[in-house]
């Protein structure tokens, strides 16, 4: 981590030991709440919490994702299960505190809450290799993925977890994507250096509860 508050001071804020991929052993509850840092493997994506700045979430090569504190440089608050490859992308929800969302090389983007150490909900894509996942800023209920054979997909938990509400194929690879902070449009990176734009039409504003939107979509979709 890099302090812009203090001359640009580079501090360490988690030690990882190399050690088995998830799919090497069983793990079970148990495993998961332990707080050293085992079976970590390399971080390959990570975000820090909105409601917590000293809180952030890895997301590693052996599909594990782990819930960090500033404050802890050699253990993890908890650990999360449900990937079976590299995790790509990582991104707190910025409409519910609790709620984040990870995309993977298997095919699928998983919706988490931090108190539940398996996935709430699971997105199952038509590509491989998911490398991007971002919440659309102004509709709480929405996110986009894309895919390193340059598949971009809109999903609306609101309306359906078994299809996206949009999708559009480029002819780059892409390997990231954003959306815009105040706006519809979403920005892609890609494999080739360069960077592809997208608006993505029909994403309302949220409107001031936007977080019971999002609550009541994930609670109808996981009891429906």
């Amino acid at each position: 981590m890099w302090n812009s508050r203090a001359n640009l001071l580079q501090v360490d804020i988690l030690k990882l030991n190399s050690c088995l991929r998830a799919t090497d052993r069983i793990f079970d509850e148990a495993d998961l709440n332990q707080p050293q840092v085992k079976g970590a493997g390399k971080v390959i994506c990570f975000d820090f919490s909105p409601n917590d700045t000293s809180t952030y979430i890895i997301g590693t090569e052996n599909g594990l994702l782990h819930r960090c504190s500033c404050s802890l440089d050699e253990q993890f608050l908890n650990s999360y299960l449900g990937h079976d490859a590299p995790i790509y992308q990582v991104q707190w929800s910025p409409h519910l505190n609790q709620i984040f969302i990870s995309a993977a090389a298997d095919w699928t983007v998983k919706l988490w809450h931090e108190k539940v150490f398996s996935p709430v909900l699971v997105f199952r894509t038509d590509e491989k290799y998911v490398t991007g996942v971002c919440w659309a800023p102004t509709n709480s209920t929405v996110f986009a993925c894309a895919s390193l054979n340059g598949s971009l997909q809109v999903w609306d938990i609101e309306r359906s977890t078994l299809e996206p509400k949009w999708s559009k194929s480029s002819s780059r690879n892409i390997t990231c994507l954003s959306f815009a902070r105040n706006s519809s449009n979403v920005a892609a990176g890609c494999d080739d250096g360069t960077v592809s734009t997208f608006h993505i039409s029909g994403l309302e504003f949220a409107g001031s509860k936007s977080s019971n939107r999002l609550r009541d979509a994930i609670a109808k979709s996981v009891f429906v």
